[in-house]
């Protein structure tokens, strides 16, 4: 913190040249809601200083530096008899804490500083202090202490602000991420779900599956998980990301075909894994019940074998109901006739 106050040294022709002290020592450490006022400080020149201005250089030590949340002010309490052209009494300076202060004063010669010129040297209070529980100027806060809402400086607790605050949940705080603090003000860890470059990181692997336990990018062509349905073929591709392939899709739209089949989307009565349309289309199967009629495609899209394992019809030599041709016609007109009726 630093003392306050003034120090000096004068002798029987008074004072001893510009860098003389004063010989009582009254430099005190002060406490913060404690101001001090040190008077008379009496100026005289001996009656062989030779010129007719005395000058008067006031400067903090260096040695024993004194706090900077304090004003350190000079005034002027009296002039000597006689004397004119002097700063009038009540004449305040404040004193730097870097530089020097030097007043320009008319001589007055005695050798008896009573009647010399008297100046009152004041330190004020310091301001109040962070930690008593009141908020007090330029604090923001102030819990007596450390709190999961304010820093014991009196700041706001917040992650980032660069002061741990273990009330508030902080592990650190480095004001942003560094290779031992995540953004979060948790400890840096491969495997805590953060991503953290300044540690190295390239990835978290507890939410990317082609992120090894280094964290780092697993290698392109790595089996990975892309969270998409029916994509059995989903590799890493060395930058983190993990793409999907479809193995069988045999009808072009874009769905696994077996995965098509385990959500109804497509019938496999063989089964054979194999949706049935796509059977019919590669005449892998029959559908006996497809044809065109005027240039428009119909049939039920089930395979015939399905058909007579499911019954929907029986072959022709079980119930004589004619040939396939048969068949079929009864289809064309009853599908004439819809057409007919609908116009």
């Amino acid at each position: 913190m630093g003392y306050a106050g003034v120090y000096h040294e004068y002798g029987s022709f008074g004072w001893e040249g510009y860098t003389g002290y004063y010989r009582d020592d009254l430099r005190a450490p002060l406490k913060v809601d404690q101001s001090k006022t040190w008077e008379p400080i009496c100026v005289w020149a001996a009656d062989s200083y030779p010129s007719s201005t005395m000058y008067v250089t006031f400067q903090a030590s260096t040695v024993y530096v004194p706090p900077d949340d304090r004003d350190y002010m000079l005034e002027l309490l009296s002039v000597p008899d006689g004397i004119v052209d002097a700063p009038s009494p009540g004449t305040v300076w404040y004193l730097p804490l870097v530089g020097k202060l030097t007043l320009s004063l008319p001589t007055y010669r005695t050798t008896d500083g009573l009647t010399s010129y008297h100046f009152a040297f004041t330190i004020s209070e310091g301001p109040p202090p962070c930690g008593n529980g009141e908020i007090d100027d330029d604090e923001q806060c102030d819990d007596a202490g450390e709190s999961a809402t304010c820093d014991d400086d009196c700041t706001i607790a917040e992650c980032g602000d660069g002061t741990i605050n273990v009330a508030a949940g902080e592990e650190c705080d480095d004001a942003g991420a560094s290779d031992a603090c995540d953004a979060d003000c948790t400890l840096a860890e491969c495997g805590d779900g953060i991503v953290n470059p300044a540690a190295g990181e390239e990835c978290e692997p507890l939410h990317d599956s082609c992120c090894d336990a280094s964290c780092w990018f697993s290698p392109p062509g790595t089996p990975c998980d892309d969270s998409v349905e029916c994509t059995p073929a989903a590799v890493c591709d060395g930058s983190g990301a993990c793409i999907g392939y479809l193995l069988d899709d045999c009808n072009e739209n874009g769905i696994e075909d077996l995965c098509e089949i385990e959500d109804g989307l497509s019938r496999d009565c063989q089964p054979n894994g194999v949706p049935d349309e796509c059977d019919i289309a590669n005449r892998t199967s029959r559908d006996r019940f497809a044809g065109t009629l005027d240039g428009q495609a119909f049939g039920d899209g089930i395979p015939d074998e399905c058909q007579i394992a499911e019954c929907r019809f029986e072959d022709e030599r079980q119930k004589s109901v004619g040939s396939d041709s048969e068949h079929l016609d009864r289809r064309r007109r009853g599908a004439r006739e819809t057409r007919d009726s609908s116009d």
